[in-house]
């Protein structure tokens, strides 16, 4: 049986990984960049599919390097600067 659930963008939090993310093969969760994640909230919130916000996991990986070797990675600060709108857009015009 299958059923359909219709769910608004403000009841939706969209669930990402931390730095641990995006390895694998296969990858099992989705690891986006501050600029993807910024430029994705300004797109979705441009026309008019914002979510809640975002959850991550875990928050014993905050600080540690992306991918293992790069910069250190503070995700719940980039995630609140960025639903906050305290980050250009990555090369975009926010049209808000």
């Amino acid at each position: 049986n299958s059923q359909i659930v219709t769910v608004s963008p403000q009841q939706l939090v969209l669930g990402i990984a931390n730095a641990w993310g995006g390895r694998g093969d296969p990858v099992k969760a989705l690891y986006l960049d501050q600029a993807q994640l910024s430029q994705a909230w300004a797109r979705m919130t441009k026309v008019g599919l914002a979510p809640r916000g975002f959850g991550f996991w875990s928050l014993a990986d905050e600080g540690k390097p992306e991918r293992g070797d790069g910069p250190p990675v503070f995700l719940a600060q980039e995630l609140s600067k960025i639903v906050n709108s305290e980050l250009p857009v990555g090369g975009e015009e926010e049209g808000r």
